[in-house]
């Protein structure tokens, strides 16, 4: 964010008048069983990306850079990429998962501050209904 207002303010603008996207890995469901399934898609996600050079870096970033190399072996091991090696705190990093009603609030929470749209990126499908009540979340 510092280098992206230096680059603006050398234009004469700020962050209100750029609008900053992101598109964030959702985990939800309404039921446990639901919450489940969709965690371990998403998981499943991070895991193949993580799995690639490309991504160390951003594992780098949060000091995690060793967890490429441990997620590019797993299909060499013929292991599945079910985000098991992706423990938990790491996965949280990277991912919002609560119940449907409670996504908007955890975004909102988490990125107000420096997003002005936020798409929702599910590996897996989510129904019309569940992706207003999100939304109808991130309005609020």
């Amino acid at each position: 964010m510092p280098a992206l207002e230096r680059g603006l303010a050398k234009s004469g603008r700020d962050t209100k008048d750029f609008p900053i996207s992101f598109s964030g890995l959702v985990a939800t469901g309404d039921t446990d069983e639901e919450l489940a399934d969709a965690t371990r898609k998403v998981r499943g996600q991070i895991a193949f990306y993580g799995s690639t050079p490309a991504y160390r870096g951003v594992l780098e970033l949060h000091g995690w850079g060793e967890l490429q190399s441990e997620l590019n072996a797993l299909p060499r091991r013929g292991v599945g990429e079910d985000g098991r090696t992706d423990r938990g705190r790491r996965a949280q990093c990277f991912q919002y998962r609560r119940r449907t009603k409670d996504v908007g609030g955890v975004v909102r929470a988490r990125l107000n501050d420096v997003i002005s749209r936020f798409s929702i990126y599910a590996p897996y499908a989510l129904s019309d209904d569940v992706r207003q009540a999100i939304v109808s979340g991130l309005r609020s």
